[in-house]
């Protein structure tokens, strides 16, 4: 069995998190239903629960090595970088942090060692 880098567990890790952390939001704004844009709310809360739960299987592909997790991760952070560019476009604030990790993770996952683990 390949031995899982110690950056692939983290990415790993903070997927599952991110998921976990959308599923525990998506059944908070299902208390809301009440209110009067509960139609609003409902959509908001079915998209984060599918986001949610693609995130933990991403996490999950990334512990396996799956060549599909590191596609799909690359896609992830690049769309991600493409949004926070698009918000620096239209003078909107600029998310250090985010934009800073999905900058590390788009490079980290295209290192030769790294990718070679994925067999990509």
């Amino acid at each position: 069995m390949t031995r899982v880098p110690l950056g692939i567990i983290i990415l790993a890790v903070l997927n599952i998190l991110t998921g976990i952390l959308l599923l525990v939001g998506s059944t908070l704004l299902a208390s809301f239903s009440w209110l009067l844009l509960s139609e609003i709310f409902s959509s908001i809360q079915y998209g984060a629960l599918i986001i949610a739960i693609i995130y933990i299987i991403l996490g999950l592909g990334l512990f396996s090595l799956a060549g599909w997790a590191w596609y799909a991760d690359i896609i992830f952070a690049i769309f991600n970088l493409i949004v926070i560019l698009w918000n620096i476009l239209v003078g909107g604030a600029i998310p250090w942090i985010a934009l800073i990790l999905n900058l590390i993770i788009v490079l980290y996952l295209n290192m030769r060692g790294v990718k070679s683990k994925f067999h990509v």
